[in-house]
């Protein structure tokens, strides 16, 4: 088989376009590998900051994290602290005032001991007082009714003075 006229124009186009546009065409190639190449170089690049960007973030999370964990611990701690306190201040309160309520207990039950004795006193002495009174009036109504019995008053008199002193025992009564 021999070449074909077409064949071997095709073969010449590709020479010429190669004596040509070849300087040019191997000079564009070297520029696009040397782009690929720092292209290449730059993303390996993007890629180092942007994984040295994510451990320094990672690090300084890491630290705000503990930090606040410590933070939070120490809040803890005091409010322990704080309710530990009041939790003392409450039963030393606590203390004071049942201390308070038996002291003042003692003294009520003093106090109603001695107002029991004294109105106990007072009652025998004005019992007594009372006796007293009505042997008095005894032995005034029996002299006054041996009066009378001498003296034989009239029985109005006697009601009348019977009277008197039904009056005056109501009153002292």
């Amino acid at each position: 088989m021999t070449p074909s006229p077409v064949k071997d124009g095709v073969g010449n186009i590709d020479q010429i376009r190669d004596i040509i546009f070849g300087a040019q065409l191997r000079e564009f190639n070297q520029r696009f590998d040397k782009l690929e190449t720092n292209a290449l170089k730059l993303h390996e690049e993007a890629r180092k900051a942007i994984e040295e960007v994510r451990n320094t973030l990672a690090a300084e999370l890491r630290g705000t994290v503990e930090l606040l964990e410590r933070k939070f611990q120490t809040h803890v701690s005091n409010a322990e602290v704080a309710a530990s306190a009041a939790r003392q201040k409450i039963e030393a309160t606590e203390s004071k005032v049942d201390e308070a309520l038996r002291s003042l207990a003692a003294e009520t039950g003093a106090a109603r001991k001695a107002v029991q004795d004294e109105v106990t006193q007072a009652r025998e002495a004005l019992s007594a007082e009372l006796q007293a009174m009505k042997s008095q009036l005894v032995e005034a109504v029996n002299a006054r009714v041996a009066e009378l019995l001498a003296t034989k008053v009239s029985r109005s008199e006697i009601a009348e003075l019977l009277l008197e002193m039904g009056g005056r025992l109501k009153q002292t009564g």
